[in-house]
């Protein structure tokens, strides 16, 4: 799907929280960001938009597999722990497997993941 934002030079993805009880699950907000298709994005930004509270990324939030050729640096975690942020340099045309791992704000005894994708086009 395409992505939000890509006019100003950086990507927005933005991540639902699902809770009941001690179980969650992570979804993005839309179907079309399943895969992300990136053109020239500078940076890549993941943001929780709902629940407005309650729920972070752990520090290694949004870890992208198999990024040999370093298309995907500087990882950061946003000081309030609601976003996560990979600069992006778009080098290979090539779809990238991520993982999106929240947790709950209060305890992080609670865990999340889903596994979307980029592609780098």
């Amino acid at each position: 799907g395409p992505c939000s934002g890509s006019s100003t030079g950086n990507c927005y993805v933005d991540v639902r929280v699902d809770a009941s009880g001690t179980t969650c699950e992570v979804k993005l907000d839309s179907a079309a960001q399943e895969v992300v298709g990136i053109t020239n994005a500078n940076f890549m930004l993941w943001r929780i938009v709902s629940p407005p509270k309650g729920w972070i990324f752990t520090t290694d939030g949004v870890a992208i597999h198999d990024n040999w050729h370093r298309d995907f640096t500087n990882p950061k975690l946003a000081p309030d722990s609601m976003a996560f942020v990979w600069k992006n340099k778009p080098t290979d045309r090539k779809t990238y497997k991520y993982a999106v791992t929240v947790t709950d704000a209060a305890t992080e005894a609670i865990e999340c993941t889903l596994d979307p994708w980029i592609k780098n086009q």
